[in-house]
């Protein structure tokens, strides 16, 4: 996640309360936050601060003790398992459903698209954790399809950038998070095994990384 006005979709409770605080830093930070959820979420707010609360109570507890000593593999790992992300995933999904003003909508799109970079980079690590507790030919494979999907919502994020007016009017920090996205956080270098293996042939890179050939 970014730190610096990149990740408005998940991050901004947290930008909008700083301001708020820096007004006057005794003040209690809880209404600042459902303040924000009202008035960007509008009917959804409630399941919004639901998604959000657990997202916050996952990297305080896994995170934030941490903080940059850890690895992007067990980061993503760590913090964000299947499950997580499938409750998170049903979230967005029911406010998506109680969303009615254009501005909600928008802001919701905002949100599921950079929860999309946390789900799909996580279940690259995911899958290639089950692809060498197995090492065989149907993880490998879902580990190419998981792939296939984070490389597919690099390349939707990238092609926003050609409507200028859309970024102007709801992507806002698009840069930096585009910047960012590819290397899985903020500051990072880049993302090595498995997001660069060349799944050209599969029977191939079964024997690259496991010793053994397995058929389909």
């Amino acid at each position: 996640m970014g730190s610096s006005g990149e990740n408005w979709g998940n991050e901004g409770p947290v930008y909008y309360t700083i301001g708020q605080l820096m007004r006057d830093p005794t003040a209690d930070y809880q209404p600042f936050l459902d303040e924000y959820y009202a008035g960007v979420y509008g009917k959804a707010a409630p399941i919004m601060k639901q998604y959000f609360e657990r997202l916050y109570e996952r990297l305080d507890e896994h995170f934030i003790p941490k903080c940059w000593d850890m690895r992007a593999e067990v980061f993503f790992a760590t913090v964000y398992p299947p499950e997580f992300l499938e409750a998170q995933e049903e979230l967005l999904e029911s406010a998506q459903a109680k969303a009615r003003e254009e501005r909600s909508k928008q802001w919701l799109a905002l949100t599921t698209d950079q929860f999309l970079h946390i789900k799909t980079t996580a279940m690259v690590f995911h899958r290639y954790h089950d692809f060498q507790a197995a090492r065989d030919m149907h993880s490998l494979r879902r580990l190419k399809a998981t792939i296939g999907e984070r490389n597919a919502y690099l390349d939707r994020l990238r092609a926003y950038g050609k409507d200028s007016q859309y970024v102007k009017d709801w992507y806002p920090g698009y840069s930096g998070f585009l910047r960012y996205a590819p290397l899985g956080r903020k500051n990072r270098p880049k993302l090595a095994d498995p997001f660069t293996w060349d799944f050209t042939d599969l029977d191939g890179l079964l024997r690259k990384r496991s010793g053994t050939a397995e058929r389909p």
